[in-house]
Formats: structure tokens, sequence, C-alpha cells
């Protein structure tokens, strides 16, 4: 089987579900925050999502232990996870329409290709430079349609949501090396449980 045939058949699935479950998180997120307060919502949501994960990692066999300088960088990735990607997210959906966020989330890969290009040194490749234009005219076809409102009224919401783009985007890229040593669960794991940990005490 080729390397085209196996993304094909296994990695492209797994990513339509992961982005079906995106797409659906911006309404839920919106119609939760309408009763929830979001740093009280952002809590929940952490503390379960850790709890579940570890669980998960403590009953999973692993090839190697994480070493020591690594922890802190794991715990970086949860400094820019939590507190800047997630909880503004949060914050920034509740002061703004539920289109809003995902249009601003969907330029994502865009920033990702960007800080690869800075950080980890990628190539410019066809295919990938192809995608990125894919998703940059989708966003402004999105935006020129009409689909979101552009005001006042949503401004601070759009550019706190902006910041968690960002934090997505450096996320993604800094935890890559870590992700292909330790792998995806393990690395997301700790990551989100040391967030969780600094968060704790305020959505307390």
């Amino acid at each position: 089987m080729s390397d085209n045939q196996k993304f094909s058949s296994t990695v492209l699935p797994v990513l339509l579900f992961q982005q079906t479950l995106g797409a659906i998180c911006f309404p839920i997120a919106k119609y939760g925050l309408g009763t929830i307060d979001p740093f009280v919502f952002a809590f929940y949501r952490f503390v379960i999502s850790s709890a579940v994960l570890l669980l998960v990692v403590k009953f999973r066999k692993h090839d190697r232990p994480v070493e020591r300088a690594d922890y802190w960088k794991i715990f970086g990735l949860g400094v820019i996870i939590i507190p800047f990607n997630q909880a503004m997210y949060l914050f920034g959906q509740s002061l703004t329409g539920a289109g809003h966020g995902s249009v601003l989330f969907a330029t994502t890969p865009i920033w990702i290709f960007l800080a690869a290009l800075v950080h980890l040194k990628e190539k410019v490749i066809a295919r990938r430079a192809i995608g990125i234009v894919l998703a940059l005219v989708g966003v402004i076809i999105t935006v020129t349609g009409g689909a979101i409102q552009i005001s006042t009224e949503y401004l601070w919401g759009d550019i706190i949501i902006l910041i968690a783009v960002f934090a997505w985007a450096y996320y993604t890229v800094l935890g890559k090396p870590l992700v292909r040593k330790y792998g995806a669960i393990r690395t997301t794991a700790y990551a989100l449980a040391s967030g969780s940990a600094l968060y704790f005490p305020f959505g307390l």
C-alpha cells in the first residue's frame, strides 16, 4: 500500500471526524456559554478532559519514559493550550457570534503553515500551498458573503478568539517534535493536565 493510499484509508477519515467534532463545538459552546460563565465552563471542561486522558495514558504501554527536560516543554504546551487557547476561546466566544469563532479558527492552517516555516524550517510544498490558498479563499468567501457580521459589537470577542487561534497554531507547531517522540495521546494528556493544574486555582 502506497503512502497516499494509507493517508486516504486511515488519516483522512480521522481528520474528517475531527473536523466534524470541531464544527459542532462552536454552536454547542455558544449555547453552553449562554447559561454558564465562560471561566466556569472552561474549568469543568479542562478537569474532565485531563482526568479522562490521564486515565487512558495510565493503562497504555509506552516505549520510552518522558525525559526530564521535555517535561518543561510539555508544561509550556499546557500554558499555551489552556490559558491562551481554550480559556481565551471560551471567553471570546461569549462576546461574539458562533459563526465568528468558526470562521476565525478556519484560518488556523494558515498560521500553522507560517509558524512551521519559521520554527520547524519546513519546506513550501505545492500541495500544502494549495491547501492554504483554498482555506484563505474559503474564509474570504464566508466573510464577504455576509455569514458573519463585521461590527464593533463583536470586535473584542473576535480579537480574543484570534489570540486563541495563534496559540493553537503555536501549540501544534511546538508540540510536533514531542508528539513524534512520545505519541499524541501522552503528549496531549500531560499538556492538558499541566495547563489545567495552572488554571485550577483561578477556575476554582
